[in-house]
């Protein structure tokens, strides 16, 4: 495999900006950081001087899009040199393809889902959200690392809240009095879309429409200027939240477990 440096940049978006919903992780990496970074790799593969796969490290993590199914084993070698992987995700007919050539321990499988200028519906909110700050990082940190589903441990502190302190997504959420009770994430904005995650609701606050006034805040924003939302969901609960919002499915994302 080829690895990049910031040289191979327009190359490199040119190649995923064919699947710019698919690659929204990609893209947000390599126009937010430079190549040379030390938690950031990335590698290509080609044929006959045409991109067919690419493979991005951000720290212990891999993400894949690949076009050419020749690519797999190669792809796969590259990622077994690093012993410190803890997963690998892309679109599923990707990763389920990787089984015979890594260790993995188990799938996690989403759908991936899109909004856009055309599909948002505007919701009428009960709750006006607030926008992060830096300084609401630590608390917004303990409000989620109490939510069950997230399963967030103090590991997690350092880089969490990440795209408000350099710019590269947004954070808003909702109060009861002084207590935090919902929020949602925009990560790895870039020129074209961004991913939406850390939709999270304290249980006693649920089905009340602080998650819709986050979402709808944060989705109304970014349509405005001019971006689609991406996000992965499998409780088919919030997918229907998202739906009511017009996110549509467009794939199926996968996330391998290396053991």
């Amino acid at each position: 495999m080829i690895r990049c440096c910031n040289d191979n940049k327009d190359e490199l978006l040119r190649f995923l900006l064919k699947k710019p919903a698919e690659n929204c992780f990609l893209i947000g990496d390599i126009e937010n950081f430079d190549l040379d970074e030390e938690f950031l790799d990335v590698w290509i593969l080609k044929d006959v001087g045409r991109v067919t796969s690419i493979l991005l490290r951000f720290y212990r993590y891999y993400i894949v899009h690949c076009e050419d199914k020749k690519d797999i084993e190669k792809i796969c070698l590259q990622i077994r040199k690093d012993k410190n992987c803890i997963n690998v995700a892309g679109i599923e007919k990707t990763v389920d393809k990787m089984a015979p050539f890594l260790p993995i321990k188990e799938f996690k499988r989403e759908s991936l889902a899109e909004l856009s200028s055309d599909s948002f519906k505007n919701q009428e909110i009960i709750y006006k959200p607030i926008k992060a700050e830096e300084s609401d990082i630590d608390e917004l940190f303990e409000f989620q690392k109490g939510i069950e589903e997230f399963s967030l441990t103090e590991d997690s502190r350092g880089s969490f809240g990440k795209e408000v302190k350099s710019n590269t997504g947004r954070i808003y959420f909702c109060r009861d009095g002084n207590d935090i009770v919902s929020s949602a994430t925009l990560t790895a904005e870039n020129s074209i879309n961004g991913m939406i995650i850390g939709v999270a609701t304290a249980s006693e606050y649920r089905r009340k429409g602080y998650a819709k006034s986050c979402m709808n805040t944060l989705c109304n924003e970014l349509i405005t200027d001019g971006k689609n939302a991406i996000l992965f969901y499998r409780n088919m609960d919030a997918g229907k939240l998202y739906k009511t919002i017009g996110f549509k499915d467009i794939n199926r994302w996968t996330i391998a477990s290396l053991k």
